[in-house]
């Protein structure tokens, strides 16, 4: 029971009192710490928007369980939701694996010319890349021209820069 007064009262910091009205579970946690604590579960459901028979049987499981209470047992341990779990976590690693080869060949895809992959992730859980122009000081386009050597040509979009410039 003190596992989940603890995450009660972490909950109670976070929110100051007011659980969001569409996080369900976190409503839940509060309407389960107001019936621990002795006000009428029909009040307290009422004025959280839960149902009555989910909220007493959780109240009931986490008063004998403490924090455990909160998760069913009976989900934890049947052999369909382990088999979905063991795919969830093969497809996460595929995943890794198949993006950090990528990483490895983008150079080699892209070559040394004008064009590069670019890593484009705001999160770990994204997987985007752009495909973009390397700048002209990435590459070394322009040679000097010494004596009976013809000047480095450029291509068409190189040429335009270096005119602007």
């Amino acid at each position: 029971m003190k596992d989940f007064k603890r995450l009660l009262r972490t909950l109670h910091d976070i929110f100051q009192g007011v659980p969001p009205a569409k996080a369900s579970d976190i409503r839940r946690i509060f309407a389960i710490g107001r019936v621990l604590q002795g006000e009428p579960i029909k009040a307290v459901c009422a004025d959280l928007k839960l149902q009555l028979r989910n909220t007493d049987r959780l109240a009931k499981e986490v008063e004998k369980r403490g924090l455990a209470g909160i998760v069913p047992q009976g989900d934890l341990t049947e052999e369909s939701v382990l088999a979905n779990r063991r795919l969830g976590i093969a497809q996460m690693l595929l995943g890794a694996l198949a993006e950090r080869r990528f990483e490895e060949l983008s150079d080699e895809i892209t070559g040394p010319g004008v064009l590069k992959v670019e890593d484009h992730r705001p999160s770990r859980t994204d997987t985007d890349y752009r495909l973009r122009a390397r700048n002209l000081q990435d590459q070394q386009c322009t040679q000097e021209a010494g004596a009976g050597e013809a000047p480095l040509r450029l291509p068409r979009l190189e040429r335009a820069r270096a005119q602007r410039a």
